[in-house]
């Protein structure tokens, strides 16, 4: 019953600060700081107003304010291990958890990753280091979901394996484990993930190859492919900008896919999330790698991982946070 009136609180709190940014407040872009970080994942707290960008190098996670009415700032430091790289995030608004895949490919022959929960202070303090939750070696951490109740699950992009977190005793399980998982004709398998608004099934993409996997939640030996129609998934003459799928995420009904240089919407045709219809949106930047959502805005992170890092091309600074405008999948 505590948990049910602090959601109704938050859920309150959260309806005033979006309706507050709804007469055309939102900044179209925010630049980051570092020529060094690379940043990564992308989320939004929507009771403090902040975007949280994840960082490749570093061992930092930062703060940006929506608002923008005050710099970045550094909102934690993993100071037991600065080989970590953080990757995908989720804010758990009403447990005030930040939820984070962090993975050192450094200090280990195989990948180490983990599953971090660092909580986020009233007044825009310093986050604070509450789980850290090693997953199996060799693994590959590379997104996080979550659901009402608080569970966590995890992509794994080397191990075709979905896990789910239990916060209260800090272990997991092997959610899910699925041929279709499996990384194949490139590194990675798994990527970003998403509990559907119904909170009945999980939503998936993997990488190599690109594709879009769904799954019930009460049933997760049931996977499949779902079912595409209209703009096509991948382009082979622009293999550049369709890189394969990476971040994904929810916003409203419509869920959004992130490649490198490319954003696509998804707008479910089933119920049972088996057929969408796919629209691409190629006018933007290339060097994207995840989304989210703040107050009903789409926003995803020009983060040079894939130019720089996979690609060895020299980085265009500053990365950014983008706006990207909804009406142009309306339009087309």
């Amino acid at each position: 019953m505590k948990n049910l009136w602090k959601a109704s609180a938050l859920l309150v709190l959260l309806l005033g600060l979006a309706t507050s940014y709804a007469a055309g407040q939102f900044i179209n872009e925010f630049d980051l700081q570092s020529t060094t970080s690379f940043p990564e994942g992308l989320t939004f707290d929507p009771v403090s107003a902040n975007f949280f960008p994840t960082a490749v190098f570093g061992a930092q996670i930062t703060r940006v304010p929506l608002g923008g009415g005050s710099p970045e700032s550094v909102f934690f430091t993993e100071t037991a291990n600065p080989q970590i790289s953080f990757l995908g995030a989720k804010v758990d608004f009403i447990r005030r958890t930040l939820w984070v895949c962090g993975i050192d490919l450094v200090t280990n022959p195989f990948p180490v990753s983990f599953v971090y929960g660092i909580t986020i202070p009233p007044n825009n303090q310093t986050g604070q280091l509450a789980h850290r939750i090693a997953l199996p070696q060799p693994s590959f951490c590379n997104d996080i979901a979550l659901d009402f109740r608080g569970d966590i699950f995890a992509t794994d992009s080397v191990q075709p394996n979905i896990y789910r977190i239990h916060p209260e005793n800090d272990s997991f399980e092997i959610f899910a484990t699925n041929p279709l998982f499996a990384a194949k004709g490139g590194p990675f398998g798994l990527n970003g993930i998403q509990v559907t608004p119904d909170q009945q099934h999980i939503l998936t993409v993997t990488t190599f190859p690109p594709q879009v996997l769904t799954l019930p939640i009460d049933e997760p030996t049931n996977v499949q492919l779902v079912n595409l129609s209209g703009d096509p998934l991948t382009d082979t003459t622009q293999p550049f900008r369709f890189f394969g799928p990476d971040g994904l995420i929810f916003v409203f009904d419509k869920a959004y896919i992130v490649q490198n240089g490319v954003v696509q919407q998804l707008t479910f045709t089933s119920f049972d999330f088996l057929n969408a219809t796919l629209k691409n949106d190629t006018q933007i930047t290339t060097g994207l790698s995840s989304a989210t959502d703040a107050f009903g805005q789409l926003y995803v992170i020009d983060s040079q991982v894939v130019p720089v890092l996979d690609l060895h091309q020299a980085p265009v600074f500053p990365f950014k946070i983008l706006r990207v405008d909804r009406e142009v999948f309306e339009n087309q």
